[in-house]
C-alpha cells in the first residue's frame, strides 16, 4: 500500500494524540515490506524540526505543502474553505490516514481512514470553539472515510449509536504502553522529582488537565472524607496543566487549601518526570467522568502504583480486575477505595502485581495491526 498520513499531531507530540500517532506510525512500518508511508504537513515559517521516529530505514518519506500563511490556514480550516488535499499534494496514495478526528476535502474518491478517539466534544463538559468545530466536522469526516478507527470498545459503541454506523466499519485499536518510558523509578529519581515540585512525604496522585470531565471536584471531596490521620500522612497531588471551564474547580482547590488540607498543584509534568511521580505515589486516583481510553491508568500500573478508578465509559475496560473500582459520582465511594488501598498493604501489593500483568494486553504492535487491516479494507471496500 501507498499510505499518506496527515502529520499535524506529530509536530505536537506532547499531546496524547501526538504520542499515539507517533507510536502508530513507527509500528505500521513493521508490516508489509512493500508498504510505503508518506507523512504530509504544512509549512508556515520554514521546515519543522525533524520528527524522531524509530522506524525501518527508508520506510517513511515526508511531503510538505508550502507557502500557506499560518493565520490564513487556520481561518480556512475553521471555515472549511480549503483547496482539495489531492490537488495540493499532486501525487495520490492508495489510502489516506487522518489521525486527529477530521479529514480534508478531496477532489477524488481516494480511500480514507480517520481516527476518532472519543465523543468528548458532545458531552455537557465540552464547550467553546474546539468542541463546536468537531461537532461540525466529525460527521463530515465519517462520511468521507471508509473505515473509522477508535481506541476502545466503549468509544466504538458510542460512535455506532450516535452516528448510526454499521459496527464492522469501526475498528478498535487501543494504545499500547511504552515500558521503556514507564517503569518503577529509583528512590533517588523519586526524591529529585518530589523536591522539584515541592512535594514532601507520602501522597495520593491524580494526573490530568484541570477540567470538569476529570472530576477533580469529586476527588477533592473524597480526600476531605478520608480519616484525619490519613489526610495528615498523605497529601493530594494534582498533576496537570490548565484545562477549560475550571473556575469552580480552582475555587474549591483554594478553599480546601485554606482549610489546612495538603493539596498541591504541580502544573504540567514533563515526560522525564512523570514516571517518577507515578512511582512515588501510594495510590493513583483517576475518577474521571469520561475517557475515550484512560492512558494514565496503564502508566500508573507500569510504574508499580495501585489504581483507583471508575466502572463506566472505557475505564473498567482498561483497568480490568487490576484496580479498585469505585462509583465516581459518589465522593464517599472514591474515599473508601483510596482508604482501602492505603490501609491494607497486602491488597495494595495484589493490585500492583495485577497491574503489571494487565500491561501485557496493551502493546503498540497490537495497536498497529487493526489499523493496518482498516487501511487495507478501505482500499478494497
Amino acid at each position: 500500500m501507498k499510505i499518506y498520513i496527515e502529520g499535524g499531531p506529530l509536530f505536537r507530540q506532547k499531546t496524547g494524540i501526538g504520542r499515539y500517532t507517533k507510536k502508530l506510525v513507527e509500528n505500521l512500518t513493521r508490516f508489509e515490506p512493500g508498504d510505503s508511508i508518506t507523512i504530509f504537513g504544512f509549512l508556515f515559517l520554514g521546515r519543522p524540526n525533524p520528527i524522531s521516529l524509530n522506524t525501518r530505514a527508508g520506510k517513511i518519506t515526508y511531503r510538505f505543502i508550502r507557502y500557506i500563511p499560518g493565520k490564513l490556514f487556520n481561518v480556512a480550516i475553521r471555515k472549511a474553505k480549503v483547496p482539495p488535499l489531492d490537488v495540493l499534494l499532486g501525487k495520490q496514495p492508495d489510502v489516506y490516514l487522518f489521525p486527529n478526528f477530521t479529514t480534508w476535502p478531496m477532489a477524488t474518491r481516494t480511500a480514507a481512514v480517520t481516527i476518532i478517539y472519543d465523543l468528548s466534544y458532545l458531552l455537557e463538559y465540552a464547550h467553546g470553539p474546539e468542541a463546536r468545530f468537531l461537532q461540525r466536522r466529525v460527521p463530515i469526516a465519517i462520511k468521507r472515510s471508509r473505515r473509522i478507527v477508535t481506541i476502545s470498545e466503549s468509544a466504538k459503541r458510542e460512535l455506532v449509536a450516535h452516528y448510526k454506523l454499521t459496527p464492522n466499519r469501526v475498528i478498535v485499536a487501543p494504545p499500547g504502553i511504552d515500558r521503556t518510558q514507564f517503569s518503577p523509578s529509583s528512590d533517588g529519581k523519586i526524591k529529585e522529582v518530589k523536591e522539584n515540585y515541592g512535594i514532601t512525604g507520602n501522597y495520593i496522585l491524580f494526573v490530568g488537565t484541570i477540567e470538569p470531565r476529570k472530576n477533580i471536584i469529586g476527588l477533592l471531596k473524597a480526600y476531605l472524607l478520608l480519616p484525619p490521620k490519613l489526610q495528615q500522612r498523605y497529601s493530594l497531588i494534582l498533576a496537570g496543566g490548565a484545562g477549560w471551564n475550571d473556575d469552580e474547580t480552582l475555587r474549591l482547590i483554594k478553599q480546601v487549601r485554606e482549610s489546612g488540607a495538603k493539596v498541591i498543584q504541580t502544573g504540567f509534568i514533563s515526560d522525564d518526570d512523570l514516571p517518577a511521580l507515578y512511582s512515588g505515589a501510594a495510590v493513583f486516583a483517576f475518577p474521571s467522568f469520561y475517557e475515550g481510553f484512560g492512558m494514565p491508568i496503564l502508566e500508573a500500573m507500569a510504574c508499580g502504583t495501585p489504581v483507583v478508578t471508575g466502572s463506566h465509559s472505557s475505564l473498567k475496560e482498561v483497568a480490568g480486575e487490576a484496580a479498585e473500582i469505585v462509583e465516581v459520582d459518589r465522593p464517599a465511594s472514591i474515599a473508601a477505595g483510596i482508604k482501602y488501598i492505603l490501609t491494607d498493604p497486602l491488597y495494595a501489593a495484589r493490585l500492583t502485581k495485577a497491574g503489571k500483568e494487565r500491561l501485557d494486553h496493551f502493546t503498540w504492535e497490537e495497536t498497529a495491526a487493526p489499523v493496518h487491516q482498516a487501511l487495507e479494507e478501505s482500499i478494497v471496500s
